[in-house]
């Protein structure tokens, strides 16, 4: 690599990381020892990577979040003081948000370069979903923190052109803050033709239009509104709603169908890797959920899945997000409003009636997969990136 400093040593900071990540942070960097501390069941055959495990991601409440967030926090506070000679550069994601606490830390003791992923905006998140003075006095003071952890780094990057500028915007940074893909494996997660996909024979399914949801069913996932566009189409026989996934609201999702006798949706327990793939490729439309009150604060990463599977996407928006942008971009599907069952229902009995709009919807989705998500497009952007924080030293 070229520049002022060979980078020898990097540790990557992610208490939750993708597979797919990983290799496209190893990829970009093939010469370098990598430490990576996560919570998660990664493992690399790579020789100069590291997996330091740590305490990892509980999603199930806000609680469980914070408490294993501290933990993640300190365990690798204890670490990094530990093995911090041996350290040229830092890579941190906000998974946990509260990394940025460690980060000033590793700037103001240590004299340490690093980067900084974000992923979610915290703590804006927690302010506007709770909403309280007290939260309030809490979200401000850590808003401090990552003024100071944004303006030290060496790069500040995100996932999305509507997070960067809001970003900038309200922790008032002067430097531009960069935009990378979320990565989508495209060689992994691709379209199945209905015949060919087991999941679909397997569930006499292959014949029906299939409107998927997959991902967290949680508090921050309008799911209801999902359920109740499928009261509108019930009597398309051939229209079928499939909703794989796990979450603090899935009992009572479950409860809604049986109580309300939603005869065309379909719960899926939890399904192996293997046949999840098949499983998210069913879908001819992929339906995004997110809420009015965050929803330009984070982007469903269900999206790009959809995407690299080529299924056409409905989302909810106002059109002030990424979400909307990304469609917008891709021209891969429609957005619909928070709230609004029968412009969901709507949307999707269009896309059903009209094959040739629901068939370009979907080779856009996955030609904007390949073209802008894809493990190949990110290596050469991560490569970049590094060689010029080398370049700047």
């Amino acid at each position: 690599m070229k520049g002022g400093f060979d980078l020898k040593h990097m540790v990557l900071l992610s208490q939750a990381i993708n597979p797919d990540f990983l290799k496209v942070i190893t990829s970009a960097l093939p010469d370098t020892k990598i430490t990576v501390l996560t919570g998660s069941n990664v493992t690399s055959d790579d020789a100069c990577v590291n997996i330091v495990k740590t305490v990892a991601h509980n999603p199930k409440s806000l609680i469980s979040r914070f408490k294993n967030w501290w933990k993640y926090t300190r365990q690798a506070s204890v670490w990094i003081s530990q093995n911090k000679n041996d350290i040229d550069l830092f890579f941190a994601t906000t998974n946990p948000p509260l990394v940025v606490f460690l980060l000033n830390k590793v700037y103001r003791k240590y004299k340490k370069p690093y980067i900084i992923l974000i992923y979610d905006i915290y703590p804006d998140i927690i302010e506007r979903v709770m909403g309280n003075p007290f939260v309030k006095i809490i979200t401000l003071l850590w808003r401090k923190t990552n003024i100071k952890a944004y303006k030290n780094a060496e790069k500040v990057i995100t996932i999305g052109q509507s997070m960067a500028s809001l970003i900038k915007k309200s922790h008032k940074l002067e430097n531009d803050i960069e935009v990378f893909p979320i990565i989508v494996n495209c060689d992994e997660i691709k379209p199945i033709a209905k015949k060919e996909n087991q999941f679909l024979t397997k569930k006499g399914l292959e014949t029906k239009f299939a409107v998927i949801y997959s991902g967290n069913i949680g508090q921050g996932h309008d799911i209801d509104v999902f359920l109740e566009s499928s009261k509108y189409l019930a009597k398309h026989k051939d229209i079928t709603y499939i909703i794989m996934g796990s979450g603090a609201r899935l009992p009572s999702v479950r409860e809604r169908v049986l109580h309300e006798n939603l005869e065309n949706v379909f719960l899926l327990d939890y399904l192996p890797r293997e046949d999840f793939i098949y499983a998210l490729s069913s879908g001819d439309v992929g339906f995004v959920s997110q809420t009015k009150k965050t929803c330009d604060l984070m982007i469903p990463s269900k999206s790009y899945s959809y995407m690299a599977s080529g299924t056409a996407i409905i989302g909810l928006s106002d059109g002030n997000d990424d979400l909307s942008e990304l469609i917008e971009k891709w021209s891969c599907g429609v957005i619909t409003p928070f709230g609004d069952a029968k412009a969901l229902a709507d949307a999707i009995l269009e896309m059903y009636r009209h094959r040739d709009l629901l068939a370009r919807y979907k080779y856009n989705a996955l030609k904007g997969a390949v073209e802008g998500h894809s493990t190949g497009v990110a290596v050469y952007m991560y490569r970049r990136l590094f060689e010029d924080i080398n370049f700047l030293n």
